[in-house]
């Protein structure tokens, strides 16, 4: 397992107001080789949250590697 270079631990909401930065910073993550993601510190989540989760899926299933 890679050390994890972005686990977003600082992250404490995923709603439409963050999304895409919260996306960007994920998608960079699983680049750099993480493949591990910490949200225990987030509180709000709204619909949008689905859609960023599935994305960072995507992205790590065409990079070979499995998310946890």
């Amino acid at each position: 397992m890679s050390e994890p270079t972005d686990n977003l631990q600082s992250l404490t909401s995923l709603t439409v107001l963050n999304a895409t930065a919260a996306l960007e910073r994920g998608l960079a993550a699983i680049k750099a080789g993480q493949t591990v993601f910490d949200l225990r510190h987030v509180l709000t989540v709204d619909s949008v949250a689905v859609s960023v989760l599935l994305a960072w899926q995507r992205a790590a299933s065409e990079a070979g590697v499995k998310l946890e």
